[in-house]
């Protein structure tokens, strides 16, 4: 389990580490554990009147905070499109070794819901649910990343090829329909909508863009600091025109469910990822103070980021723990505030959840030094 999970780690990361892809990891992450708070912090907002500051501050991050999922696809692209391998090698060395490693942790988090009960073990029910549904909400990103590497060869091809100002026109046709299901809520209450065969729909899916995106940041954008200020202007636009749509649908829905309020939140998340992804990149290579980061500060970001995947799969499971929530009541006590508090919590299970990565990564080289130990010695003894 810790091998498959050690080289599934390995297959979208580089030898040599780029810095700022390593920041952009850990952004995405410590975004994807916040996401995973819920009423605690992501969802704080929905305990605040609508009129006030904090609802719409906390609802506001909680729509930039989405960008999470298309940060890691943007990344996978950045890493993975400008390769050259065969389908024996992206089936084998990527698809397969994800698919064992979902089947394992979705069999880990199957007999966490049994209270690790073997006796309540149901093979056939557990089989059923990894081919139909997700063991745990978390899980269904690793289904996402599978389609991604079956489609890995036309994606590459696409990329390669496409003229730059293509990129751009992608990025913009997403941006446009997605902003289409907000007007139509704001003029129509929703309920008239475009005709559905003129949606672009592949054009609208994470799973197409972002790697898309991220390959064209990583590889071909020249990024000037006026077009990321300018980009930053556009994405706080629309993020707020998403909170007010947000804000709508509160007031003029009496019983509202959190799924519903939820509704525009992932309609910008790909501008907001490009302009995180942008940002980042534009910072480290453009500003010459960012090559004397201190080399411990640099191996620790490194470390953290390699460690990124193994603490997205445990996370759920490590945040749930009575200390890990006795840490936040204990917090929230303090006096120091709910929101603050929260993103203490988050902060310190990523770092909780990095160590037994960093732990589960040495098993590994540890066995086999024992196993090569014992070999020797055992050849010492025959020989005497």
């Amino acid at each position: 389990m810790v091998t498959a999970m050690n080289e599934a780690c390995n297959i979208t990361h580089n030898k040599k580490k780029t810095l700022y892809i390593e920041v952009i990891r850990i952004i995405a992450i410590i975004f994807v554990v916040y996401t995973h708070t819920g009423s605690n912090g992501y969802l704080l907002f929905t305990d605040y009147p609508d009129t006030s500051i904090r609802f719409w501050m906390y609802m506001l991050v909680s729509i930039f905070i989405k960008s999470a999922v298309p940060l890691f696809m943007m990344i996978s692209g950045a890493l993975l499109l400008d390769k050259d391998e065969s389908l024996s090698v992206i089936w084998k060395k990527r698809i397969l070794r994800i698919t064992i490693v979902l089947i394992i942790v979705s069999f880990i988090y199957y007999l966490e819901s049994l209270d690790f009960d073997l006796r309540r073990i149901n093979v056939s029910g557990f089989l059923k649910a990894v081919y139909s549904s997700n063991v745990k909400y978390h899980l269904w990103y690793l289904y996402s990343y599978i389609a991604f590497l079956i489609c890995l060869p036309q994606l590459r091809s696409l990329a390669k090829n496409l003229e730059d100002k293509y990129f751009i026109y992608i990025l913009v046709i997403n941006i446009i329909c997605n902003l289409i299901p907000i007007a139509e809520y704001f003029i129509w209450n929703g309920k008239t909508a475009i005709n559905s065969n003129i949606k672009v729909t592949w054009l609208l899916t994470q799973n197409m863009v972002s790697p898309l995106l991220g390959y064209y940041i990583d590889k071909r954008m020249k990024l000037k600091g006026k077009y990321v200020a300018l980009l930053w202007l556009v994405t706080i636009f629309l993020i707020i025109i998403s909170g007010f749509a947000t804000f709508t649908i509160q007031r003029r829905t009496e019983t509202i469910s959190t799924s519903r309020l939820q509704k525009f939140f992932k309609n910008i998340w790909i501008l907001t990822a490009f302009t995180v992804f942008v940002t980042v990149k534009h910072l480290f290579t453009n500003n010459p103070q960012m090559a004397k980061v201190p080399r411990l500060l640099k191996w620790i970001i490194i470390r953290v980021g390699s460690n990124t995947f193994i603490i997205y799969l445990i996370h759920v499971m490590i945040k749930d723990l009575k200390p890990m929530r006795a840490l936040l009541q204990g917090l929230i006590k303090l006096g120091i505030g709910r929101w603050p508090s929260v993103w203490i919590y988050v902060i310190t299970t990523v770092i909780i959840c990095s160590v037994i990565a960093e732990v589960l990564k040495l098993l590994p080289r540890t066995f086999g030094y024992i196993r090569n130990r014992k070999s020797k010695m055992e050849i010492i003894n025959a020989d005497g």
